[in-house]
């Protein structure tokens, strides 16, 4: 395809040969030859120096955090018996937009690398590529395009804060006085409560007695001692959240999840309908990476989110992030919080939390206002629900 440069060339070939029809003037036919011949060579020469060369990237680091650098190389391969010159590569980010470099010459049969830095502002996961490749001729008159490379995933978690303080949880050792809690297992188990039966229980554990009173499989509940547990809620509702709001719940959430695992809880994430099991295979990337990409639900029912989780934890801590608490935050937290020790709600909003008549299970709960930061909002709980080390 003509170049801008080609174009007018071709045009003015065009004109001069009219001319040379309608004048006679032979100098019109040798100008407008040797222009039309120089757009011929032009052509060939694009068509020999292909395009479409292999390219390959290599995106590092493939999974960061907001306002992180990531350095992206692009190597490009040039198998054809002529130069290429005049490269343009354009590097497409979807949702970003894209980065372009150029590069005057790779000469037959090289392979050149092209970095570029890339700092994402925004958590996300992002489609890099493909690769748009165009080629010139030596005069810049005719230009040949491509697409090619492989598509890679950039993953961008959110931002978060390094928090202080644990919870205190039934499964703690409160006599432990040490830096940092200690939830390694130390014997075997001990007998907790009974509840009702669940699919999965092991048979073994079936309460005959109290099976046999209430008509109904009951099961003995056992509790490894010094073993935290938890469950993290992000309260994903459109309706209940404004755009930076939203961003600063999942920050939240991302940094109270952090804080507590690397603590050494065992620790379940419900990233709006998604129900991530401490058990999982890698868990923490995987609730980053959910909470990389998760954005307003205006569909979710939190109530009946919650109540297929009812009875599946008993003891730990229970820490809900949520926008503006409504009614239906409410009931769901009543209807989770008996099972728990501890229930924190924080809330990402502006206007701070107030009387909770909805909410029948005690709790701490503290509002992370604009401009402030979750640090701090942690810190104002301390000594309401949980002692720190």
């Amino acid at each position: 395809m003509p170049t801008r440069r080609g174009w007018g060339v071709l045009g003015l070939a065009m004109g001069l040969l009219l001319l040379w029809l309608l004048l006679g003037e032979s100098e019109f036919l040798s100008v407008g030859a040797l222009l039309a011949a120089a757009m011929a060579l032009a052509f060939a020469w694009v068509r020999i120096a292909d395009p479409s060369v292999p390219i390959t990237r290599d995106v590092q680091p493939e999974r960061v955090r907001e306002g992180d650098d990531v350095v992206i190389t692009l190597e490009l391969t040039n198998p054809s018996p002529v130069p290429l010159l005049g490269i343009t590569l354009v590097d497409s980010i979807r949702g970003v937009g894209s980065s372009t470099s150029h590069l005057a010459r790779v000469p037959a049969h090289k392979r050149v690398r092209v970095p570029y830095r890339l700092t994402p502002r925004s958590r996300g996961v992002y489609r890099v590529g493909p690769v748009q490749v165009s080629v010139t001729d030596p005069l810049g008159l005719m230009i040949r395009s491509a697409v090619g490379g492989p598509v890679d995933t950039l993953i961008v978690y959110p931002r978060t804060e390094v928090l202080e303080g644990y919870p205190v949880v039934r499964g703690r050792d409160p006599s432990i006085q040490a830096s940092r809690p200690e939830f390694s297992a130390r014997g075997g188990e001990d007998f907790f409560t009974i509840r009702e039966y669940r699919h999965g229980d092991d048979l073994r554990r079936v309460h005959w007695p109290t099976t046999a009173r209430r008509d109904e499989l009951m099961i003995r509940q056992f509790e490894t001692p010094w073993q935290s547990r938890g469950l993290l809620i992000l309260d994903t509702r459109a309706g209940v959240h404004d755009p930076d709001g939203f961003e600063s719940a999942v920050r939240g959430a991302a940094s109270a999840y952090l804080h507590l695992e690397r603590a050494g809880f065992e620790l379940d994430a419900l990233i709006g309908s998604d129900h991530i099991r401490s058990q999982d295979p890698d868990p923490t990337n995987r609730v980053l990476e959910a909470l990389a990409a998760v954005q307003p639900n205006t569909g979710l029912d939190l109530r009946a989110v919650v109540a297929r989780l009812r009875r599946r934890f008993i003891g730990g801590a229970l820490v809900v992030v949520t926008g503006e608490v409504d009614e239906q935050l409410g009931q769901g937290v009543s209807t989770l919080g008996p099972d728990f020790g501890t229930v924190l709600l924080l809330s990402a909003s502006t206007v701070p939390i107030g009387l909770l008549p909805s909410i029948r299970t005690p709790m701490a709960a503290a509002t992370c206002l604009p401009g402030e930061t979750w640090a701090g909002t942690w810190q104002r709980l301390k000594g309401r629900a949980w002692q720190s080390v």
